[in-house]
């Protein structure tokens, strides 16, 4: 995670990446393995090779099929692995998805700007362009666009692009700018340099002017993140410490420190390791007790057990959790096999529990016996489930793996079903056009394996499902003749219902129309209603909402309070950005005379809703403040 390419030293903006790592021991060099990093930074090791399709042993359930250069997961859906980084680049090599694709053959599409010293795009890090269902056309230099987000790049005096800003072209708040200093000093923490990086400083949301802050430590320049500023006025920041690691000396985060409350003092969270263990003395005044498995086994490094602890400092635990581990044989990875858990250890009144699960090689539950408190003899309710994929090969050579097909209680005398599943029955419905984002050529009408339940059945319950090809629910149905009917259209690109209609019943129907472009709800009409708009339907009669160029509520109105009168009060909404008093939105609404009434939420440092309070004009009526831990 330590480069730099185009976000700030150690910072990535992606859905995630492969990169290949080569054997030095061989001629041709081979790929030894792929390194998968996720979104969330996590990276996994894929390096069980079978033909040309790389998985892992760290149970992460993806595939990475090199000879068609796709990224699968076990629910279908997959990744196109479209970019490859230039040879110039900070991370050259390393492949980013430009397709994702669902089971239904529904798509975002990603691009990238050209690497250093390519003429080429999608060749490096740096994304340009989101398409996503809600796109918006534009014609630039006599090229047809769909964009839902652009991405904007400074050069740097290195001569690498910087990340600069994000538009969004669906009426969101996702607009940008970024502040990233450049020419920055990088010592490793023993003191090594490492010349000069560039540090992301800033995130501020465009027209809104609220920002992230960034700072970094000033003592070592090792690149350690010291702080992020919240908007909202809180801030989280952290002090680092050396840890011994075998011959290596590592850093980590020794202690954690959180304003949230505005105007009041942080709450420290301390960290110590040891020898295999972890305590976490959290600011509540209890105590979090870890222990990992040693070195040496398959389940090295894994958690072992985890005290809770009442207060820093002891070591008589209220509540201590056993972790037993077991190994899927053919793919090798880990799950978790048994939880114990045990309350007041050691004390007369001590209670017992475990639950006991057995896994297939997808990270699919196959059995689980849950224990009750005292006797761990006999489970109290015993589980087993079986999945589509199992001995249907249309599934399994699709990598879809996750479709749950029968749940059954085994414990009762006799079994009982608790559901069971059929997928992709019938034959799917045309969308009434050809949706943007959407692989028809491979998800026509004619193709049915998806994975989609188009019936599922409980005790006492059937429910009935039928798709179009975009696997958008157009009709559902209980089986004793009640329905729903779903219409969708190229207003919302065939992505959200148009019209609901009970036992084709067009007295019941309900309407729904969107804001455009981002696709939120405007105006939802019930049985007897008409929908509004305010400049094509004004007469309309259902309640309506209106938004702001930031995807804010800017005002509702009410539906009608009668059959024949347009829309009923109207309620404004108002929002205030105080880092010192705390962020506020109120919503006003007219009372027949000259006064209005009013409710006002405010927000704690971290954006969580701490006071909500109404009034009658100037008057405050009630305060409820709530407590956020």
């Amino acid at each position: 995670m330590g480069v730099d390419t185009g976000y700030g030293f150690g910072w990535q903006l992606m859905l995630g990446s492969l990169m290949p790592v080569y054997s030095a021991a061989a001629d041709p060099v081979p790929v030894q393995y792929y390194l998968f990093t996720d979104s969330t930074g996590a990276q996994y090791h894929l390096n069980q090779n079978s033909g040309s399709v790389w998985s892992s042993s760290e149970s992460v359930y993806v595939w990475y099929d090199a000879s068609a250069n796709l990224l699968h997961f076990r629910n279908w859906t997959f990744w196109v692995m479209g970019c490859a980084s230039a040879g110039g680049e900070p991370d050259a090599g390393t492949l980013y998805p430009t397709v994702v694709e669902d089971s239904n053959g529904n798509q975002i599409v990603v691009t990238y700007m050209a690497g250093a010293g390519a003429s080429w795009i999608n060749s490096s890090a740096r994304i340009t362009i989101i398409e996503d269902a809600r796109a918006v056309w534009y014609l630039t230099g006599g090229d047809e666009l769909y964009e839902s987000y652009t991405f904007n790049y400074v050069t740097g005096g290195n001569g690498l692009s910087y990340l600069s800003g994000i538009t969004s072209y669906v009426g969101t708040p996702e607009n940008y700018t970024f502040t990233i200093n450049q020419g920055q000093p990088l010592y490793s923490p023993t003191g090594v340099s490492y010349g000069t990086t560039s540090l992301l400083a800033a995130v501020t949301t465009n027209g809104l002017g609220y920002a992230y802050d960034l700072t970094y430590d000033t003592s070592l320049n090792d690149g350690e993140l010291d702080q992020a500023q919240f908007p909202q006025g809180g801030h989280l920041r952290w002090s680092y410490a050396n840890l011994a690691s075998g011959p290596q000396t590592v850093r980590y985060a020794a202690s954690r420190y959180l304003l949230s409350a505005l105007g009041g003092a942080e709450s420290t969270y301390t960290l110590s390791p040891n020898a295999g263990t972890m305590t976490l003395d959290d600011a509540s005044g209890s105590e979090k007790y870890w222990v990992f498995n040693p070195s040496g086994g398959a389940n090295a490094g894994l958690v072992s057990e985890l005290q809770e602890r009442p207060y820093h400092g002891t070591t008589q635990a209220v509540r201590h959790d056993y972790y037993t581990w077991a190994q899927d044989p053919s793919s090798l990875n880990l799950y978790l096999g048994t939880l114990k858990t045990v309350l007041d250890e050691g004390q007369a009144y001590t209670e017992t529990t475990q639950t006991v699960q057995t896994q297939d090689s997808y990270g699919n539950v196959l059995t689980a016996q849950v224990y009750d408190y005292g006797n761990l003899n006999t489970p109290a309710r015993a589980y087993s489930n079986t999945y589509q994929y199992q001995n249907n090969s249309n599934y399994s050579s699709r990598y879809i793996y996750n479709r749950l097909l029968t749940s059954t209680l085994t414990s009762a005398t006799p079994n009982v079903t608790l559901v069971s599943n059929t997928y992709d029955g019938g034959t799917p419905g045309s969308p009434g056009g050809i949706p943007r984002e959407w692989d028809a050529a491979s998800y026509g009408t004619s193709f049915n394996y998806r994975g989609n339940v188009t019936q599922s059945n409980a005790p006492g319950k059937t429910t009935n499902t039928a798709y179009d090809a975009t696997g958008t629910v157009v009709e559902q149905d209980d089986n004793n003749g009640h329905s729903v009917s779903v219409t969708t259209s190229e207003l919302t690109n065939f992505t959200l219902p148009d019209s609901l209609t009970p036992n084709g019943t067009t007295s019941l129907q309900t309407l729904a129309a969107y804001s455009s472009p981002n696709l939120f709800p405007a105006s939802v009409a019930g049985p007897g209603q008409t929908l509004y708009d305010p400049n094509n339907s004004p007469n309309g009669t259902a309640a309506y909402t209106s938004y702001d160029t930031y995807g804010r509520i800017a005002y509702t109105l009410a539906p009608s309070q009668s059959w024949t009168s347009a829309t009923g009060a109207q309620t404004n909404y108002s929002y205030g950005y105080n880092t010192s008093t705390g962020w506020t939105t109120t919503a006003t609404t007219a009372n027949a005379g000259s006064t209005s009434h009013w409710t006002a939420s405010t927000l704690d440092g971290l954006g969580r809703t701490t006071r909500v309070q109404t009034g009658n004009g100037s008057t405050t009526v009630s305060t409820d403040a709530k407590q956020n831990k």
